[in-house]
């Protein structure tokens, strides 16, 4: 399940609460946003807003988002990383 879905503007919102495998949840957030799209193509999600605490997004480093972010949009997702305020 996807936490907030924004069907009118297709954007989908997942929070991560907490600092730790911020990795595998963007891995397994993205995967579902592209799953979603498999299933209901006339209801796309654009944009995956993914919002987690700033440490945990630190730790990622600068590579992994940006090769991930590059990877979604091939597949016309566009990943957004948000620090949790």
């Amino acid at each position: 399940k996807i936490d907030l879905l924004d069907l009118e503007e297709r954007v989908a919102y997942e929070l991560k609460s907490s600092p730790n495998n911020v990795h595998m949840e963007i891995y397994r957030d993205v995967f579902k946003a592209l799953v979603f799209n498999e299933r209901n193509p006339a209801e796309c999600i654009k944009t995956l807003v993914f919002i987690a605490p700033k440490t945990g997004l630190l730790k990622l480093g600068a590579a992994f988002p940006r090769d991930v972010q590059s990877i979604s949009a091939r597949m016309g997702l566009d990943l957004k990383l948000r620090e949790l305020p």
